[in-house]
C-alpha cells in the first residue's frame, strides 16, 4: 500500500511546484510559463510580443518570463528594462514653459551624448544607443552644447 502512495505524493508534489512557478508565487522574479518559447532560440532575453513590460529570458532551453520594474518596458536594442520613448509627443505646458514637439528618432545616426534642441533653448536630446531622450533642463536653465549641460543664461548657450 505505501508503494502507491509515494509516486501518487511526488506528482502532487511535482504538480504543485509547476504551479506555483508558473503562476509567479515560486521564487518571485522567475516564472516558468510557455515552455516551447526557448527550444529554438539561443541563450539570452527575447521581448514578450504581448506584453512590452515583460521578457523571456532563456536559458538552456529553458523559459523563463520576467517582468520589467515599475513604469519601464524592456529594450530588446540592448537588452535592459528601460524608460519607454515616446514616438511623438505634442506640445506640453508646464509652470509656465510650453515645450515645442521634438523629433522622435534624432538620435537614430548620432553617437552617444547630448545635443541641443534647436528648437528649445530650454530642452536638449540625450542619445544613448541610438535611443531619443527629450529632456528639459530645470526652470530659468538652458542647455549649453560646449558645455554638454545646463547652466544659467549668464553663462551662454
Amino acid at each position: 500500500m505505501a508503494q502507491s502512495i509515494v509516486p501518487l505524493v511526488v506528482v502532487l508534489l511535482a504538480g504543485s511546484l509547476a504551479l506555483s512557478n508558473a503562476n509567479g508565487s515560486g521564487g518571485g522574479f522567475n516564472n516558468l510559463v510557455n515552455p516551447v518559447f526557448c527550444q529554438s532560440k539561443a541563450d539570452g532575453l527575447y521581448a514578450d510580443p504581448l506584453d512590452s513590460h515583460s521578457f523571456y529570458h532563456c536559458s538552456n532551453s529553458q523559459t523563463y518570463r520576467k517582468q520589467c520594474p515599475a513604469n519601464l518596458v524592456f529594450n530588446p536594442a540592448i537588452s535592459v528594462c528601460d524608460w519607454p520613448v515616446p514616438e511623438k509627443v505634442a506640445p506640453v505646458t508646464t509652470q509656465g514653459i510650453t515645450v515645442p514637439p521634438f523629433v522622435a528618432n534624432f538620435c537614430e545616426a548620432k553617437a552617444d551624448g547630448m545635443f541641443a534642441d534647436s528648437q528649445n533653448s530650454n530642452a536638449f536630446y540625450h542619445c544613448s544607443n541610438h535611443n531619443t531622450y527629450h529632456k528639459l533642463c530645470q526652470q530659468g536653465l538652458v542647455f549649453n552644447q560646449g558645455l554638454g549641460a545646463c547652466v544659467w543664461p549668464s553663462q551662454g548657450v
